[in-house]
Order: structure tokens, then C-alpha cells, then sequence
């Protein structure tokens, strides 16, 4: 799905508060984080998004990221639960980066 501006901003809406460095998150090492595929509820209706889980708080939170282009970054802190695990070929987004992708 192509992100438009109204859609970054409502699904920033719905971020729970950052994780901390003390709170325990696991930060999975750069350019070797795990896609995942959020169907996230927002006041637009739900918005699948594809990206990738930057970090994970003991499962009940994850740190949800994806690049936008000329819209900017998507940074959200959501509930593991509504994240599915994908391959990197599954993703309909690909890092520009990402020359290894890696599976949960």
C-alpha cells in the first residue's frame, strides 16, 4: 500500500508511548530487523502497512518502522499482537538498505 500523508498521520495517532532503554526493549541489530505486516486501526479505518520491527518490548510492544519517501518516517509504538511476521519477500515494502532481510 502507498502511504499518503493523511494515512501517516493517523496511524501516528494511535502510537503508544516510546519504549526506553531501561524498559527491557530488545533492539534487533541494523539492517537485520524482521518484516512484519500490521493491520493497524485508526480513526481512517484500518491501514495495512508492511515495515519493520526495529524493536520489541517482552512482546506486548513493538517499534513498528518504515520509510515514507518524501512523506518522511513511520515510527509507532504498537502491540506485538496486531504484527504478523513476514519474509522479506512477502513485504510489500523493501528497505532500500536491505541487503539481507531476516526472519523472526
Amino acid at each position: 500500500m502507498k502511504l499518503t500523508a493523511e494515512h501517516i498521520a493517523a496511524i501516528r495517532a494511535v502510537s503508544a508511548p516510546g519504549m526506553t532503554e531501561g524498559s527491557g526493549a530488545r533492539r534487533y541489530p541494523y539492517n537485520r530487523e524482521p518484516y512484519g505486516r500490521a493491520p493497524i486501526p485508526t480513526a481512517r479505518g484500518v491501514i495495512v502497512v508492511d515495515g519493520k520491527v526495529l524493536r520489541t518490548e517482552r512482546g506486548p510492544v513493538v517499534e513498528f518502522w518504515r520509510d515514507a519517501g518524501a512523506l518522511g518516517i513511520l515510527d509507532v509504538f504498537i502491540p506485538g499482537a496486531w504484527v504478523e511476521r513476514i519474509r522479506r519477500d512477502e513485504s510489500a515494502w523493501r528497505h532500500l538498505y536491505d541487503e539481507h532481510g531476516t526472519d523472526w
